[in-house]
């Protein structure tokens, strides 16, 4: 039974974070220091980078939904929860 073991790349001299692709070689290339990269590991970045994105806006969407209702209080007249108008 063959095993596969994950490699990650590992370089301290450079974080790879710009990236030259040649589509017609499947070539991808650091733009920072020329080092020819793994397309996979690069689209792995590329996701892990967009999932962030994604979370994040999700959490802020999230924040000025809590915010516009912290916005809202009681009417003493007809008791429903309006807009604080601010002038």
């Amino acid at each position: 039974m063959s095993e596969s073991v994950l490699v990650r790349h590992q370089s301290f001299k450079c974080r790879h974070n710009r990236y030259i692709v040649d589509p017609r070689l499947s070539v991808v290339e650091c733009g920072i220091c020329g080092e020819k990269l793994n397309p996979m590991w690069v689209l792995e970045q590329l996701c892990g980078r967009e999932n962030r994105a994604a979370d994040r806006l999700e959490f802020l969407n999230k924040q000025a939904e809590k915010a516009i209702n912290k916005n809202r209080c009681k009417c003493e007249k007809c008791g429903e929860m309006t807009r604080i108008q601010r002038s």
